[in-house]
């Protein structure tokens, strides 16, 4: 999902770029994915699945899941809000809040449920999902390069004869 960073011909420090760059790559997958919400919830007429209810009127169930809809969608933008993120940046250098913060934020938005009984719906949870992902598919900010240079600083440490 994520793309690997490209690391900048304009020759400044390559572990610096490669940090940047791992941020700006997360950073615009979690933009990306509070877009897609707003998008799916805007564009759709019923996200939730909840009217598959066995014994219940269907018409209820209906009607329930079309309030679960407007509760999840506003309950996201007033979260999102909070945050400093409404209307949703496209630029991800305009966040001036650090991956973790950004997520650690998404995830703390709060969502109410109509009557507690949304067991199918599970905006939360796919919306979690989504968000983990981006953290544990980030790139590390740690080149190649570092691996090498650490080795090499170990391999002098360790061929150098302990002064007396």
């Amino acid at each position: 999902m994520l793309r690997r960073y490209v690391r900048s011909k304009r020759g400044a420090n390559p572990f610096l770029e490669a940090i940047i760059d791992s941020r700006r790559i997360a950073i615009e997958a979690l933009l990306q994915i509070c877009i897609r919400l707003v998008n799916t919830y805007v564009l759709s007429s019923q996200v939730c699945r909840e009217p598959e209810y066995g014994n219940r009127n269907l018409d209820t169930a209906s009607d329930a899941a079309k309030e679960c809809d407007g509760l999840a969608l506003g309950s996201f933008m007033k979260g999102i809000g909070k945050c400093g993120l409404w209307p949703i940046p496209t630029d991800s250098t305009t966040v001036k809040m650090s991956v973790w913060h950004l997520e650690h934020n998404l995830l703390r938005i709060n969502y109410p449920r109509k009557n507690n009984f949304h067991e199918k719906c599970k905006f939360t949870t796919t919306f979690w999902a989504h968000v983990r992902q981006i953290r544990d598919e980030m790139q590390s900010g740690v080149l190649d390069e570092h691996h090498e240079h650490l080795a090499e600083q170990e391999r002098k440490r360790s061929t150098v004869a302990p002064r007396s």
